[in-house]
């Protein structure tokens, strides 16, 4: 079965997201900004598919290119000045590098929220915070669920619009101007009537009360508190040696910092895997398999 880590309990799989986005943003240390930009692009290929890490990709790229440009743009600090801009503010070698490891820390959360869409499903999510934040997690849910629902609305509706000859791309300028804004409007208004239907039936069903059930039943196995603790100490692991230094990577006024040291390459070995503790599971499940069939 592909994907095998999505049957895992839902905190075990939020645990292993959050962790990674977490750390992440902890450190702008290149190395790791490159791991998991490298390990969240394998995973996220893996869940979803080429196509769709490759649509967040294009704007992924965009933001790296504005956030590596705009760095030495506005912050002069460094000691390596590469050239003066036109207003005879210094570009630095330093603040370049700053400006390419930070593009490249929001690429990577980006691409992680890819793999969160892909693991963490609107039923999950009520799981385990329904019960606890009941409005704030209806809300949360509601949000992220309007995204995909509203491409699939706006597709809908200009179907339908082209099938009685008023397409969006058809007509004048001023004929599509007011194509669109008739479009705009179902879908506000149709966007509007869903909110309000779903108002009232969660009212009807009582949601928001202190005793309340689940759809989905969600129980703990062997393999479920195995992975939650293998993860969880990987996380006290790893959030030790960060914080302990061992990531810390200075780009003013000079680079500073060893990156390949002995220490450094194991805190390395450590975050690799974490971040591919799902990946490593499908690997082993796939050789016993393998070994399986060669058995029978």
């Amino acid at each position: 079965m592909k994907n095998i880590f999505s049957i895992y309990h839902p905190l075990v799989i939020f645990t292993y997201i959050v962790s990674a986005l977490a750390f992440a943003m902890l450190t702008f240390n290149p190395v790791y900004v490159i791991l998991s930009f490298y390990i969240g692009s394998l995973y996220s290929i893996y869940l979803l598919g080429i196509k769709k890490y490759i649509s967040t990709l294009k704007f992924g790229v965009v933001l790296f290119i504005v956030v590596a440009i705009a760095n030495p743009m506005f912050n002069h600090q460094g000691l390596t000045v590469l050239f003066y801009n036109p207003w005879d503010n210094p570009i630095t070698l330093e603040a370049f590098a700053y400006g390419l490891s930070s593009g490249g820390m929001l690429v990577s959360i980006f691409i992680w929220f890819n793999c969160y869409n892909g693991l963490i499903n609107n039923d999950k999510f009520m799981y385990l915070f329904g019960r606890i934040l009941p409005t704030i997690a209806l809300m949360l849910s509601m949000i992220m669920k309007w995204v995909p629902v509203t491409k699939n609305r706006i597709s809908i509706i200009n179907n339908s619009q082209k099938s009685l000859g008023l397409g969006v791309n058809m007509g004048t300028k001023k004929q599509k101007i007011n194509r669109c804004i008739r479009v705009t409007s179902i879908l506000m208004s149709w966007s509007l009537e869903d909110s309000i239907e779903t108002a009232d039936s969660m009212k009807a069903r009582g949601y928001g009360c202190t005793k309340r059930t689940s759809y989905s039943v969600y129980k703990w196995g062997t393999h479920d508190i195995i992975s939650m603790f293998i993860i969880s100490l990987l996380v006290i692991v790893n959030g030790v040696l960060i914080l302990g230094g061992y990531s810390t990577y200075e780009y003013y006024p000079t680079f500073s910092g060893n990156l390949f040291g002995v220490a450094n390459l194991f805190a390395y070995g450590l975050y690799i895997i974490l971040l591919a503790y799902p990946l490593l599971l499908e690997g082993k499940e796939e050789i016993v398999w393998k070994l399986l069939k060669y058995r029978t």
